[in-house]
């Protein structure tokens, strides 16, 4: 999930909570999340396309700790505030590549 539909959520949610703070409830959780799973290769692989280099890659077994899917869902956040993700991963990629080279003066 981009950045900016991070923060976006966290804003969309405190302004909305701080305007009706007494009809929602204060222990309710949100996923802040894109609400569509990427696979680890299409994302390496959009990385790649944007960095115009292949990566070097080592499969190895699943280790200790790892899970085979993660997936967020958006639905009561969504439902509670109109959230909406703006920013695919594609884009999100290609925002982060461009400004981490005119960061570190890489371009």
């Amino acid at each position: 999930t981009y950045i900016d539909d991070i923060v976006n959520g966290i804003f969309l949610t405190a302004l909305r909570f701080e305007k009706s703070y007494k009809k929602q409830s204060m222990s309710k959780i949100y996923n802040l999340s894109s609400n569509k799973p990427i696979e680890l290769n299409k994302f390496i692989s959009e990385i790649e396309k944007n960095i115009g280099k292949k990566a070097k890659k080592i499969f190895l077994p699943m280790q200790l700790g790892d899970v085979e899917k993660t997936h967020g869902s958006n639905t009561e956040l969504k439902k509670d505030f109109g959230y909406e993700v703006k920013v695919d991963y594609k884009k999100g990629i290609n925002n982060f590549i461009k400004w981490y080279k005119e960061y570190h003066k890489i371009i």
